[in-house]
């Protein structure tokens, strides 16, 4: 059954020189999530994920013939091992296994910023061969050539042939046993065995050439017979070579054929979906259908329609912007992709630096369309700029699709990529500084977390102050309004009980007192307690949302899953 990626442990693997562990089950629960993956250019973002495409897929982009994999500041030898959600586990050394892993056989799951170049690029007449490592099942290609009938006739006709010749050299290979006394089975039958063995067994070591020349001179080294059985052989070998050569070009056409019939017919069922899915992202009311051409110039071209609203027949080069033309060969790309899912691939999808590279006009709707469409896939996303990668957690939220965030805080030839796993939700330095026990670090960071909680709600909840666009407000500020109306709410007694304990935000938390170090750690616990059972209560850990208002009333809030609920009593 087809799985996700529950952890990777990446060793000596170009820019990982040492060892990089990466656990994609968030603190929550023990199943593997999707990742935002950060960090500047030149960190090791693409080495994570050549790493995952290599252990599971054995190429690198559409590159199956790699040799630089080797990090040239680590001493061990480079490896790549993969836990997948089952518990099964994928190990990849500096061998090269040829076959792709069984849950990752049919279609690439990393899109690369290159891909939608190279689509770009290629010319319409050679088009489809991007697609030509893209395997769907074997037992499509199969199926495709027993129903094609295009050389059924010729294929039986040289298999005939081929029998025909076969049964004619033995023969003659017993005739040749007798005529120089020797078994017949210790004689080799194929082309160059044979050739060998006529000429060190037979001529005596000498060539052709010698042996012309002993003819011209009348001398008689082999009996006539023994020499024409010999020919006889040689010249069923090579027509036995010229049949297996056209059996085979028979077959390769059959599987190209058959291959470019799937792809021409996935390609051609996805027109539909992807005109409706450009219109929608890109907003560009002109365009009436999206036509994709397979063969009409070649056995392998594919060229794109424009159909406009208008009637003109265009090409997308002619009428679309780089933004609409990369949204256009991403759909593409998507579909055969989400095709393979449909046929037994695991959902998992990797965007390198795509939708960073995207036009930030249309980024966002195409990261909306991806986590709806892929909903229930496992997403691995990679970012270099803050304030896309804010976006892309906001755009994971929104959505309710769960994920763990992870950032490259710096890289060095000796360490490789340092990684900084930020999965953990915004309590988690909290919780670690109540593990650790210190009084003054748990009181300023309940009193970060308590910020947090009245930022939010002072946008969400009717409070007396009215929030304005970066605006600026203390906790001072804040608190007695949001805490008013949670009083009136089943919520009452976690924020009485933050009231309790919230004079040491201020005492112990947030300013220097000498005397702060002997409150005891019990006290500032309780604080920390307090303020975290009201952050459980309005931010849930589920759906990583913040309750929102229902309705028009403004007496009832929940978040996106309705996990939690606030109402006025």
């Amino acid at each position: 059954m087809a799985t996700k990626i529950a952890k990777v442990s990446i060793e000596n693997f170009r820019g990982i020189s040492t060892q990089l562990i990466m656990d994609f089950k968030s603190t929550f629960d023990d199943s593997p999530h999707s990742l935002i993956l950060f960090g500047d250019n030149g960190t090791g973002k693409s080495s994570v994920v050549d790493a995952i495409q290599f252990a599971l897929q054995k190429e690198i982009g559409k590159d199956r013939k790699i040799t630089a994999i080797r990090s040239l500041f680590g001493k061990n030898k480079p490896s790549v091992q993969i836990t997948l959600a089952n518990g099964r586990v994928v190990n990849t050394k500096l061998q090269i296994q040829r076959e792709r892993d069984e849950d990752f056989y049919i279609a690439p799951f990393v899109l690369r910023r290159a891909d939608i170049l190279r689509f770009l690029n290629t010319p319409d007449e050679k088009r489809q061969l991007i697609f030509f490592n893209y395997r769907f099942t074997s037992d499509d290609i199969k199926d495709e050539i027993r129903h094609s009938g295009m050389s059924d006739d010729q294929d039986l006709t040289l298999q005939e042939q081929r029998i025909a010749n076969k049964n004619k050299r033995r023969k003659l290979a017993e005739s040749l046993a007798t005529r120089i006394q020797v078994a017949t089975e210790i004689i080799p039958l194929g082309e160059k065995d044979f050739n060998n063995f006529a000429r060190e067994k037979i001529y005596g070591g000498l060539t052709r050439k010698d042996r012309s020349n002993l003819q011209k001179g009348n001398v008689v080294h082999v009996d006539p017979i023994t020499h024409s059985i010999v020919k006889q052989i040689r010249k069923i070998n090579k027509e036995l070579k010229i049949i297996e050569k056209r059996q085979k070009e028979i077959q390769d056409y059959e599987k190209r054929s058959a291959r470019e019939s799937i792809i021409k017919d996935l390609l051609i069922n996805t027109e539909k979906r992807i005109t409706e899915s450009f219109q929608n992202i890109s907003k560009c009311n002109f365009v009436n259908q999206i036509k994709l051409l397979c063969g009409d110039m070649t056995a392998v071209s594919l060229s794109i329609e424009i159909h406009l609203n208008n009637g003109i027949i265009c090409s997308p080069h002619q009428i679309f912007s780089e933004a609409n033309l990369d949204l256009l060969v991403l759909l593409v790309f998507l579909s055969l992709i989400k095709e393979s899912a449909e046929r037994g691939q695991s959902k998992v999808l990797i965007l390198d630096n795509v939708l960073q590279s995207v036009d930030s006009t249309i980024r966002v709707s195409i990261t909306d369309y991806i986590l709806k469409e892929f909903s229930d896939w496992q997403l691995i996303i990679t970012a270099h700029d803050r304030l896309w990668k804010s976006q892309l957690c906001d755009l994971f939220r929104r959505n309710s699709h769960q994920f763990i965030e992870s950032e490259i805080i710096r890289w060095n030839y000796k360490d490789g990529p340092t990684v900084f796993n930020t999965s953990k939700d915004i309590d988690y330095l909290l919780l670690e500084a109540i593990d650790r026990g210190e009084a003054i670090s748990i009181c300023s960071q309940a009193g970060i977390l308590l910020e947090e909680l009245c930022n939010k709600l002072s946008w969400i909840l009717p409070t007396s102050v009215i929030r304005k666009k970066e605006d600026k407000y203390t906790l001072g500020d804040l608190w007695p309004g949001i805490s008013k109306i949670l009083k009136k709410t089943n919520l009452k007694s976690a924020v009485e009980e933050v009231d309790k304990w919230l004079h040491l935000r201020n005492l112990v938390g947030a300013h220097y007192n000498e005397w702060a170090r002997s409150v005891s750690t019990q006290e500032v616990q309780l604080f920390a307690e307090a303020v975290l059972q009201l952050f459980w209560h309005i931010r849930c850990n589920k759906c990583f949302r913040w309750i929102e208002p229902l309705g028009s009333q403004g007496k009832h809030w929940a978040c996106r899953c309705k996990q939690l609920n606030v109402e006025n009593k």
